[in-house]
């Protein structure tokens, strides 16, 4: 895991600038009392957490690590890929799946085995769903997997913090 020194002050304040972008955005998910105020939360944590996914391509890039990306369907919710994923130097192998636990997807498991790498940095915008039940199962398929908390989030503080406490319990970090 790289910290944000290795960018310099201007990334670091940038990391913690998406921190507490992707705080903001959702607590007011959990104080939304009207379906509107629900989707403006929704779509601040997504533009958080492309803030946050193009400080990953960047350290991926950098380093020289592959990137592997599971989407939902393109029609469907999940589907878009960002386009910050694909920063200069990262081509990601993007597999399309359409159930929640990614590692399901036979293309997914197979592109994740193709890095021949057994630690993984996993991330993305519904932690208390995708991204709880793919790390969870990668770790039983033998991976060690650390999951980027700045990089990850959910639409309420309260399955954020759930899904949370799942991992920790698991030992995926």
């Amino acid at each position: 895991i790289v910290s944000a020194e290795h960018f310099g002050a201007t990334a670091k304040i940038e990391a913690e600038r998406v921190a507490l972008s992707m705080e903001i955005a959702a607590t007011h998910a959990s104080l939304a009392q009207s379906e509107q105020e629900r989707q403006d939360a929704r779509d601040a944590l997504a533009v958080a957490s492309a803030h946050a996914a193009s400080m990953l391509a960047q350290v991926a890039a950098l380093y020289r690590l592959p990137v592997v990306v599971a989407a939902g369907n393109q029609t469907g919710p999940g589907g878009a890929v960002i386009p910050e994923i694909a920063a200069p130097g990262i081509t990601p192998a993007i597999v399309r799946h359409s159930t929640p636990n990614a590692l399901r997807t036979r293309a997914f498991a197979d592109a994740v085995a193709a890095t021949g790498r057994t630690h993984l940095i996993l991330a993305g915008i519904a932690l208390d769903v995708g991204v709880l039940l793919t790390a969870s199962a990668l770790q039983e398929a033998g991976y060690f997997v650390y999951v980027v908390a700045d990089a990850t989030g959910s639409v309420t503080t309260r399955a954020e913090e759930a899904a949370f406490a799942r991992l920790q319990h698991a030992g995926i970090i």
